[in-house]
């Protein structure tokens, strides 16, 4: 259960750092301050790829531990419902009105 959650909450890090990178990458190629992005020879790839590495590293860092641990209570709390009968707790019931004839 531990190594499923680690992978899910892994690809979910990634995901959200490429989420949040990519945009603000493709914001400051298009915006070009300084001619840092862009010049008379085309585009340097390696000032593009360095800011989407400095955006990225950091959330992807720091979403991949919350969603590990978010992933792994919910597998918990779903194998504990489901030796338990799968009835959620009594708070959480649904009742449900039948029509009498």
């Amino acid at each position: 259960m531990m190594a499923r959650s680690l992978l899910i909450g892994l690809a979910i890090g990634i995901a959200i750092g490429l989420l949040v990178a990519a945009p603000i990458t493709f914001m400051e190629w298009q915006a070009n301050p300084g001619g840092v992005y862009q010049n008379a020879q085309g585009t340097r790839w390696d000032h593009v790829g360095e800011t989407l590495w400095s955006w990225f590293w950091p959330f992807a860092l720091l979403a991949t531990p919350i969603a590990v641990a978010v992933i792994a209570w919910r597998l918990r709390k779903a194998a504990s419902m489901d030796k338990a009968g799968s009835q959620p707790a009594a708070s959480h019931r649904v009742h449900v009105i039948r029509r009498q004839k």
